[in-house]
């Protein structure tokens, strides 16, 4: 279960190498000395759970490295097992190594380290209303000392958030090359293929695209192919994608059929996001729960550099140019 709110999120069309350029210009860079390097934080795919999950601990003061096993400059590939206060059990679940407590997610530990720490504050105040200054010394840096931890990590998930334009998103491990050579790809392939589609009526277009639906849902292990609908929108949308899994595709574009390739793929993609999202196998996982809160999605409207730079937009935009890709040179 998620404790975030989600929104919708659009497929917008990628801005140009000028249109970037231009804008986000006042944005401001941070240069917290606490956030992730980019070379530690790219190229993580869903299921990489041991590097990415022990890399921002480790950058922050949560893992402990083993003695046989230290990370040198060279090695990219490094995993660090043995977590100073949180690992993950072979059920899935999160131990918090101080107690033993067992959390189903990282944003649930998260959570419970933030109410703990209130409550030290509170109980500090208690006794220090009643004149016992040493206990309220001794709560209040048991507070401080949870609100540093949670700060750091909050640091590395906003940096693995929000800094995500030039990662290397790759998509093998999540549909298996035997789809792209099955029979029914092929047949979709040439369906979309623009002398086929010019010759295509409205409602035969429309099932063409729930079919691609269907079939992409399916090579990801949907739990459920959403449900998608054709419908009018302003002309800089391409589609939606809802969380209760509905999608819905510009019509304006709908004599376009590499836009609807790619938006179809997009917001499919957004699909498998928000299942992962729901049950947090994987630090990145936890990541798109993150992102997918209303107060942490970054709209296009607001600024178009950094709606495209957010994870859940720029792995989405990395996956539709991938899906496209494989339906060949006459699709690009």
């Amino acid at each position: 279960m998620s404790f975030f709110k989600e929104i919708p999120t659009p497929r917008k069309p990628e801005q140009t190498e000028e249109e970037k350029k231009n804008d986000c210009q006042h944005e401001e860079k941070s240069e917290d000395s606490n956030r992730m390097l980019e070379s530690e934080s790219g190229n993580k795919s869903s299921s990489d759970l041991s590097e990415a999950l022990n890399l921002v601990f480790k950058k922050f003061g949560l893992i402990e490295e083993t003695a046989d096993k230290k990370k040198s400059d060279t090695s990219e590939s490094s995993e660090y097992k043995l977590f100073k206060y949180l690992e993950q059990g072979e059920d899935g679940k999160y131990y918090d190594k101080e107690t033993g407590k067992a959390y189903v997610s990282i944003e649930a530990w998260i959570k419970v380290h933030k109410d703990l720490a209130e409550r030290y504050k509170a109980e500090a105040n208690y006794y220090e209303r009643n004149g016992i200054s040493a206990k309220a010394e001794e709560l209040n840096k048991k507070a401080e000392k949870i609100e540093e931890r949670l700060k750091a990590i909050g640091s590395a998930i906003s940096y693995d958030v929000y800094r995500c334009e030039k990662k290397n998103f790759t998509f093998e491990n999540q549909i298996p090359e035997s789809f792209f050579k099955s029979s029914k790809f092929q047949e979709l392939r040439e369906i979309f293929q623009l002398d086929s589609w010019c010759k295509m009526d409205y409602n035969e277009k429309v099932q063409a695209i729930r079919e691609l639906g269907n079939c992409l849902s399916k090579a990801l292990n949907l739990q459920c192919s959403p449900k998608i609908d054709v419908c009018k929108f302003e002309s800089y949308v391409y589609g939606y994608c809802y969380n209760n899994n509905v999608i819905e595709i510009n019509a304006l574009y709908l004599n376009n059929p590499q836009e609807m390739i790619k938006t179809v793929a997009h917001e499919i993609w957004h699909v498998y996001q928000r299942m992962k999202a729901r049950y947090q196998k994987t630090y990145k996982d936890y990541l798109y729960c993150f992102n997918f809160n209303v107060e942490n999605y970054i709209k296009g409207e607001l600024s178009e550099k950094c709606y495209e730079k957010q994870l859940v937009e720029a792995e989405a935009f990395a996956f539709e140019n991938y899906f496209i890709s494989k339906f060949g040179d006459d699709f690009k």
